[in-house]
């Protein structure tokens, strides 16, 4: 996920598109975060247990999310994992303030989906200072 963080010039909304997340990139983030679970590597052991195939770690999906910020300026970072993210998914993270916190910050509700719109995280983010 090499692109840039994505914050509009009005501070109001945030959106990041990852690319596919496919097999070597799930492989190389279950090494870096050190998850032996199969179930992100192993097709046919997904498959057994129910799901379409290898699925994307919930912490690849937050850091995913995390990308729409400059990450040294996020406070606080509440996220719900709602369904499996597919091998081979766009995902598409995009959020909207909300508001903004007693200290100034800016609070962002966040969703996490595919591009079909099936939703996989909900997430409130709470940033410092003033976006863009």
């Amino acid at each position: 996920m090499n692109d840039a963080p994505v914050d509009p010039v009005d501070g109001r909304g945030w959106r990041f598109a990852t690319p596919p997340l496919d097999a070597a990139r799930l492989r190389a983030f279950s090494a870096l975060v050190n998850d032996p679970n199969p179930v992100h590597v192993d097709a046919e052991f997904a498959r057994g247990l129910g799901l379409p195939g290898a699925i994307a770690q919930g912490g690849l999906v937050v850091s995913a999310l995390s990308r729409m910020f400059d990450r040294e300026r996020i406070t606080e970072l509440d996220v719900t994992l709602l369904a499996p993210v597919p091998v081979g998914t766009t995902v598409i993270c995009e959020g909207s303030a909300t508001g903004t916190t007693a200290g100034g910050e800016t609070e962002v509700a966040c969703v996490v989906r595919d591009m079909e719109d099936t939703l996989f995280a909900r997430a409130v983010v709470v940033v410092s200072g003033r976006s863009g």
